[in-house]
């Protein structure tokens, strides 16, 4: 990642469209730009960045005053709508790109855009910068992932927690996921010297809590022991907030986890059926997950755990299973979600020849987010809509009140089955990170 700068040192300005989610504001600002702010200024650029999910406003008056020689998008799924009403919405004469995971998945979504990354970014931002790109879709690998983000990026924001990005590449086929579309099949470690710099470093702007936010962490046990050994002196406090295989691991390493200040690990069960589980190539033995699960919580790490609803071969009472699964092995967060078949992955081939699509278009998929009408991709012949939203609502009902009692006691549980209050007190815990903290710190 080592660019040869210009006469004339670019200013590249990035910008994060507003999301539809029901998980509020966000933890952290956007990593993807502080890394690439990061490899940007080291060769001698200058960056800006809008993020409206925290409150940005005026993107045609920052252009004005910046005057950007480019100007680059960040599109998930989630925000894929709003991305194109944001670009419409302002008068830009400058270069645009649009990266993302979005992007590298559906590229020719973007057509209005000047450049598309496809993939990690570093290497193709950098070139494009520099002016050593011409063609539309982009896409440059990867060798070094050894890079330290730049968070003053974000001078405006008031910083409670950052993101640990440790590793890259998915080893993995479930049929729903496309995140090799991304980062590739092949795992990447990075030097443990150099993550522990990026911890000292958040420590120094007062930082004491991270999140792990890696697609495998947990594929390398031994990995992961060591990297709890070396920061266990530096006394923070980490969860695995998404990708860890809970089969990966074993009693030494969540002892060892728990030691280090991690407090929770979240975990991709899919199902309470392994015949679910085998169907979308999870690759999970679900003995094994119970058995994992119990030395995570006998280490007392809280255990998160992730479940999905509309799965191939599924059927309403495959559902009840998933529910008794995640009570008989006292999971402390269980949460579902109706299956959405990306683009160009094994999921959207099966559903175009086995099922009935209910939605066209991608954008289509995140309608009813905060739960008020939640979309259903598509049915099968042994599980029509009407069911899978009959069993998304109880799963969902029943998870939330799991996750109020296993937290706060069966009185406070048995209160949060009344529907009214219970949709109140997810609404202000989604959209406040004091009482986020203040419940689950």
């Amino acid at each position: 990642m080592e660019g040869t700068g210009q006469a004339d040192n670019m200013r590249v300005l990035f910008v994060f469209a507003d999301v539809h989610s029901e998980y509020g504001v966000p933890k952290h600002p956007c990593l993807a730009f502080a890394i690439l702010s990061g490899v940007l200024k080291k060769c001698g650029h200058e960056v800006e960045v809008f993020d409206q999910r925290l409150g940005d406003e005026g993107l045609q008056g920052l252009i004005d005053e910046f005057r950007p020689d480019f100007v680059g998008f960040h599109v998930t799924i989630l925000n894929y709508k709003n991305t194109l009403k944001l670009r419409e919405s302002v008068k830009i004469s400058c270069k645009t790109i649009v990266g993302g995971p979005h992007a590298s998945v559906c590229p020719d979504d973007f057509k209005v855009f000047d450049f598309v990354v496809v993939g990690e970014g570093e290497n193709a931002l950098l070139d494009i910068v520099e002016g050593k790109i011409t063609e539309h879709v982009v896409s440059r690998p990867v060798s070094d992932i050894n890079v330290l983000p730049d968070w003053s990026c974000y001078p405006d924001y008031k910083y409670t927690r950052l993101p640990l990005f440790i590793t890259r590449g998915c080893p993995y086929s479930c049929i729903f996921c496309n995140v090799n579309k991304i980062f590739g099949r092949s795992y990447r470690k990075r030097e443990l010297a150099n993550v522990l710099d990026e911890v000292k470093a958040g420590i120094e702007m007062g930082i004491k809590y991270f999140d792990v936010v890696d697609d495998c962490f947990t594929l390398d046990k031994n990995y992961v022991k060591e990297f709890c050994k070396l920061v266990k002196p530096l006394g923070i406090t980490w969860e695995c907030t998404q990708g860890a295989r809970i089969d990966t691991l074993d009693e030494e390493a969540f002892f060892a986890m728990k030691d280090a200040g991690c407090i929770l690990i979240a975990v991709g069960i899919e199902s309470g059926n392994q015949k679910i589980v085998d169907n979308i190539k999870k690759g999970l033995n679900l003995e094994v997950a119970k058995k994992n699960i119990a030395f995570a919580k006998k280490a007392g790490l809280r255990v998160k755990a992730f479940f999905l609803v509309g799965s191939p071969g599924e059927t309403y009472e495959d559902v009840l299973l998933s529910i008794k699964f995640f009570k008989e092995n006292k999971i402390d967060l269980p949460r579902f979600g109706v299956l959405a078949p990306y683009p160009h992955t094994e999921l959207w081939e099966w559903a175009q020849a086995n099922a009935v699509m209910l939605v066209q278009g991608t954008d289509n998929y995140t309608h009813g987010a905060e739960g008020k009408d939640r979309v259903v991709p598509y049915e099968t012949s042994i599980f029509k809509k009407e069911e899978v939203l009959k069993a998304i609502n109880l799963a969902t009902k029943e998870a939330d009140t799991w996750a109020m009692r296993m937290r706060l006691g069966p009185v406070i549980g048995f209160v949060m089955r009344i529907d009214w209050l219970r949709n109140l007190m997810k609404k202000i815990y989604f959209n406040s990170n004091f009482i986020k903290g203040v419940m689950w710190k």
